[in-house]
């Protein structure tokens, strides 16, 4: 074979070769980039899912056990339940009124709370004795159950004791240590026995065994109580609480529920009458202050209305209008009066006006007889003198004496208006002062009427709350002297009909869920830790080369025709073993092992097309460790090729496994390979022949004699061995060599390096993406042609396989 020739890859079609990178002097490939078909899309993980089956069962199957054993396990837990009503005060005619006004009616979530809390919690625990455990080979049990009388005090001292029963109800109470007797009731005694603060009565009949009674503190046991108990609102905006608990039996559960809703109500009940005392000693003190508040105001009152005749304002203020309109209507009158009067007197000064202030009925009447008299002698002198005028002169001595009578006589009405006017000048300053007065008694009414207002309205607000403080205070004193509690019971303590938990279907439900979640996570993370081969992509993407067939697996390997040995001339054919099935009888996972060898050993003719001549002379099968299928692969390759009518060779030079001849079930042991390299005899003389299917021969070499084989022969008889294969090659038409795998033994290689072309056997999940790396390149510096690989114990698509599930070995629709 051209050396030449031998070094260059070969143009394959369909395969994807790569540029040969040259690195000290050898000749290797590189693993192709990821193209766009990358992991991570949806196909991929659900593929992977699809080939991690096996992992997530056995993860399902785990969780579902642990969660059965928890579930097992787990002791039987009983649920009661009893429902309350919380009341509130309506409308402000209730008794507890005042509790609600001052803020003491609790929220829903306070109720919770009291229900949950450690004082609810330890009357619970006094009460049904919780503090102590009563332990019997067949479990707890109540101490009510066992002892006819059993009291426990709240300072009873935390001990274990060791209580046998004797005849008669009588037992003996021991250490469980040391085994000394602590107290002894003696039997039909009357009286219980006192011990450490526990009061035990006699032991019923039906306990016989001894037990083991355990006190442990009155908080431990609320602490079991609280453990146990829980309280919700049933729905939003609703005045009702269901208490939940639970037990380890129906009647512990409903025990349970009744003394918590008992004890619950009784604290309630009496932080409530609490609550009303306080509340009534509060508004008593309240009110007296208001009280003493209200005689203060009351008196400050008196005294500023005492104090400024601050009574009746408003009359008062009504009469002294009155008083200063009539004052100033007099005042008016009176300078009118005046104002005339000055009229008539300067009238009279002139020698006129006498009659009319004779006639000025004021000044008349107000000066009595004498002015009238006055005025009649002036009205009487002047008719005289005219009457005189008549007959007399003016400077008659008569008329003369009654002029002068009547100038006397005006003199004195002058004298009588100036009295006059001095009189109603002095009434007039006397009622301006009246009008001054009056005026400032007015304006001082309005000032005395707001501050009497003010006092008044104080003593108005003192007095109104006085008075609801006193109401509040006899219904405060009435709540806090009655028990009307403001919780209701509405559904009492129901004795559970079976056991709430565990609740074996949830349970096996969540496992089943949580067993398939743990299981993909398992199985994802196995895949994505996962370096082995997977996909066809996974090789082509890793190697850069094509995948010349794709073979799956079979659950008993072995010749995918049947065969029969006829190189020792007798014609012996061998059993079943050695045939997949009969020749018409064949299952469809055969017949596509079949196809895809045939289909391989025809894209191997094709492939060496371009190879010397157009001819593909020798072949080399390997793979990267053991147990990737490399033997079954190359045998049933030289099967496929031997029933197409070649001359085919198969030589095994796995020295150490001696695989073809177990796989054909030839004598392992008989003259081979190893003969020929050293020597002993000739390749010819000692080829096995098959006889496939329609009479067609195979022959096979042996690996030979196991006590001439050693390690390195394959190098140190590289030249017999060059021999022998350019006889065979020349012999037959195509040559098959089993080589080591190439990882494990360094003979591979020497082989690898001497053909025309080498195949590498790749196992779905089981070949490692390094290891096939590290096979490549050391095929590479061997200046070996690596023409394909072969994907083994593949999982076929469904396309694969639909045709062949349709049809049987004779094309027929099966």
């Amino acid at each position: 074979m051209d050396p030449e020739a031998r070094n260059s890859p070969p143009a394959i079609a369909g395969s994807q070769w790569l540029q040969p990178r040259e690195t000290s002097a050898l000749t290797y490939y590189r693993p192709a980039p990821a193209g766009p078909d990358g992991d991570g899309d949806v196909g991929s993980l659900l593929a992977g899912l699809r080939r991690r089956k096996w992992t997530i069962l056995v993860a399902t199957l785990a969780v579902l056990i642990t969660v059965a054993v928890f579930t097992y396990m787990t002791p039987e837990m009983y649920e009661s339940n009893v429902t309350v009503m919380v009341q509130a005060s309506e409308g402000g005619a209730g008794t507890y009124e005042v509790l609600e006004r001052m803020g003491t009616t609790s929220s829903i979530q306070t109720e919770i709370q009291l229900i949950e809390s450690r004082r609810v919690a330890e009357a619970v625990a006094r009460d049904l004795g919780l503090n102590v455990i009563l332990a019997t080979e067949s479990g707890s049990k109540d101490p009510a159950d066992v002892f006819r009388v059993f009291e426990i005090a709240p300072d009873a001292e935390p001990g274990t004791y060791r209580v046998v029963p004797q005849d008669g109800g009588a037992f003996t109470l021991t250490d469980p240590e040391s085994g000394a007797v602590l107290a002894r009731l003696e039997p039909r005694s009357d009286e219980p026995l006192s011990y450490a603060g526990l009061s035990l009565g006699a032991i019923r009949p039906q306990q016989e065994d001894p037990f083991t009674l355990g006190v442990s503190t009155l908080r431990a046991g609320a602490a079991r109580v609280q453990g146990r108990v829980t309280a919700q609102p049933m729905e939003v905006d609703t005045d009702l609480i269901m208490i939940v608990c639970r037990g380890t039996s129906a009647v512990e559960a409903q025990r349970l529920c009744a003394g918590v809703s008992d004890a619950y109500m009784d604290l309630r009940t009496e932080l409530q009458h609490t609550e009303a005392v306080l509340a009534a000693e509060t508004l008593k003190k309240q009110a007296a202050e208001v009280g003493q508040r209200l005689r203060e105001a009351e008196d400050e009152l008196g005294r500023y209305m005492a104090a400024n005749q601050a009574v009746a304002l408003e009359q008062r203020a009504g009469t002294e209008v009155a008083q200063l309109a009539a004052t100033r209507a007099q005042r008016d009158q009176l300078a009118a009066e005046r104002s005339a009067l000055a009229s008539l007197t300067r009238q009279l000064d002139q020698g006129q006006g006498a009659r009319d202030l004779a006639s000025f009925p004021s000044f008349v009447g107000n000066q009595s007889q004498v002015v009238a008299g006055l005025v009649g002698n002036i009205i009487a002198l002047e008719n005289q003198r005219s009457e005189l005028a008549v007959t007399r002169t003016e400077r008659n001595p008569d008329m003369m004496a009654i002029d002068q009578r009547i100038e006397q006589i005006e003199e004195q009405l002058r004298s009588f208006a100036s009295s006059y006017d001095r009189a109603l000048q002095a009434e007039i300053v006397a009622l301006d002062r009246n009008v001054g007065g009056a005026s400032g008694r007015l304006s001082a009414i309005p000032e005395k009427q707001v501050e009497t207002g003010r006092l008044d309205r104080q003593v108005s607000l003192l007095d109104d709350l006085y008075r609801y403080l006193q109401s509040r205070l006899r219904e405060a004193e009435v709540a806090s002297m009655t028990s009307l509690p403001s919780i209701r019971l509405v559904d009492e303590a129901s004795l559970p009909m079976g056991p709430s938990s565990p609740n074996v279907q949830m349970n096996m439900m969540v496992g089943l869920l949580l067993g398939l979640g743990f299981g993909v996570v398992m199985a994802l993370y196995r895949e994505h830790t996962d370096s082995s081969i997977r996909e066809r992509k996974d090789v082509e993407r890793e190697t850069g080369i094509a995948v010349l067939g794709m073979i799956p697996g079979l659950k008993k390997p072995g010749p995918i025709l049947p065969i029969a040995i006829s190189g020792d001339g007798n014609g012996s054919v061998y059993g079943d073993r050695l045939s997949l099935a009969p020749k018409l009888k064949m299952s469809w996972e055969e017949e596509v092992v079949l196809e895809a060898f045939r289909s391989l050993a025809a894209d191997l003719k094709f492939s060496g097309e371009d190879l010397n001549g157009g001819h593909l002379r020798s072949v080399a099968v390997t793979s990267s460790g053991r147990g990737d299928g490399k033997t079954f692969t190359a045998c049933n390759l030289a099967v496929a090729r031997a029933s197409q009518g070649a001359e085919t060779l198969i030589i095994d030079a796995d020295l150490r496994a001696s695989g073809v001849a177990r796989f054909f079930d030839l004598p392992w042991t008989a003259s081979g390979f190893t003969d020929v390299l050293s020597g002993d005899v000739e390749a010819a003389s000692i080829y096995k022949t098959i006889e496939i299917a329609d009479g067609l021969p195979l022959s096979v070499l042996p690996s030979g004699n196991p006590k001439v084989r050693s390690g390195g022969m394959l190098e140190r008889f590289s030249e017999r061995m060059e021999r022998m294969l350019e006889q065979a090659e020349s012999e037959f038409d195509l040559v098959i060599v089993d080589t080591p795998p190439l990882n494990v033994l360094t003979d591979a290689a020497t082989i690898a390096s001497r053909v025309d072309a080498v195949i590498v056997v790749v196992r779905q999940g089981v070949t490692d993406r390094a290891a096939l790396e590290l096979t490549l390149e050391r095929l590479a510096r061997a200046n070996s042609r690596v023409i394909g690989i072969v994907l083994n114990d593949v999982d076929l698509p469904e396309y694969y396989t639909s045709y062949s599930k349709d049809f049987g070995p004779a094309g027929r629709k099966s």
